[in-house]
């Protein structure tokens, strides 16, 4: 059996043009909550959701203007490891593709010849 994984989970209410909205989304395009943070216990994940995210705490919520019901409360695309590793990963591409580019044609095949006698 896996082991259980734990991460903050929040709900808020929220106001566009008279409008009240709900919403649960911590955070941009359903990535993990906190950047991929997740708690071996629920106390640890407790620690962070009361400490961002205390009950009756005003907090700033960012939307879609042309979804308003897309909503979300940290902008956090990529983070800095993500990025590296992308990065290391597309050079290392490259690099591989130049070695082919540069050994394309140099190289001669083997060939293999033998006598034969007859007697």
């Amino acid at each position: 059996m896996g082991k259980t994984w734990y991460w903050p989970k929040v709900w808020y209410d929220y106001e566009v043009e008279d409008r009240k909205l709900s919403a649960e989304n911590i955070a941009f395009f359903g990535m993990a909550p906190f950047g991929a943070r997740i708690f071996p216990t629920w106390e640890e994940a407790n620690v962070v959701l009361q400490s961002q995210y205390a009950e009756e705490r005003t907090v700033t919520v960012r939307y879609n203007p042309s979804n308003p019901l897309n909503a979300f409360l940290v902008v956090r695309v990529m983070s800095a490891d993500f990025i590296f590793v992308l990065v290391a990963g597309i050079i290392l591409l490259l690099a591989g593709w130049l070695c082919t580019l540069t050994l394309r044609g140099k190289t001669q095949p083997v060939i293999a010849t033998r006598q034969v006698r007859r007697s």
